[in-house]
């Protein structure tokens, strides 16, 4: 058993159908992590039937309600590391194989996309994270928690571009797994500086992080 809590968002109507899969992927990790939480406005018994815990907020005063619960689930994390693994995204099995070995504060692993484009995260000094005007960094990629409790996530729309240009401002060590952890169901246009870079208001609000 890994010393990790695996932590998700769901809200509204419109991503319940993703829960089935994404816990199948959870449960079919090869290595075990030591505890699952997802942040919801609703219990789903499905969460409950597989032994994930939930953390309610019926009504989450914020318009950005990702990095709304993902902050208030890693709150609840007792565990060395936190992974936050959107619930429309798919752990590959072997995810978790080596992270206990890491000492870095962020983990930063690759994702497939569309079950067949691999990418991996270029490796970048901290200066170069928190200046260059593109997010490199997948979502999906693990951190400890006590960087966690100094360094959470901003309520923006790209929170984690904005959680890794804050990090490396901060000074955080940055690790590479140089491996797919898991696999991303939109097109890679779509991810990361594919949508940041065609939203110039939601793009200008994480640069200033």
């Amino acid at each position: 058993m890994v010393d990790v809590t695996i932590i998700t968002a769901v809200y509204g109507n419109d991503y319940d159908h993703f829960i089935p899969g994404w816990i199948d992927a959870v449960n079919n990790l090869t290595l075990k992590p030591k505890r699952i939480i997802m942040g919801s406005d609703k219990v789903h018994q499905i969460a409950i039937q597989n032994g994930i815990d939930t953390v309610l907020d019926a009504e989450p005063k914020t318009k950005w309600r990702s990095p709304f619960f993902w902050n208030k689930c890693a709150a609840e994390a007792k565990t060395k590391w936190v992974w936050v693994l959107d619930i429309d995204d798919r752990f590959r099995p072997d995810a978790l194989e080596g992270l206990e070995e890491q000492d870095c504060d962020i983990w930063l692993v690759g994702m497939a996309v569309n079950g067949r484009d691999k990418y991996l995260p270029p490796h970048k000094t901290n200066e170069e994270i928190f200046t260059e005007p593109h997010c490199y960094f997948c979502c999906g990629s693990p951190i400890q928690k006590s960087w966690l409790d100094k360094c959470n996530y901003p309520e923006v729309a790209f929170a984690d571009w904005a959680m890794w240009r804050k990090s490396a401002r901060l000074g955080a060590n940055f690790g590479w797994a140089n491996k797919v952890a898991y696999d991303y169901r939109h097109d890679f246009a779509n991810s990361m500086s594919g949508w940041a870079d065609a939203d110039d208001k939601n793009r200008i609000e994480a640069l200033e992080y």
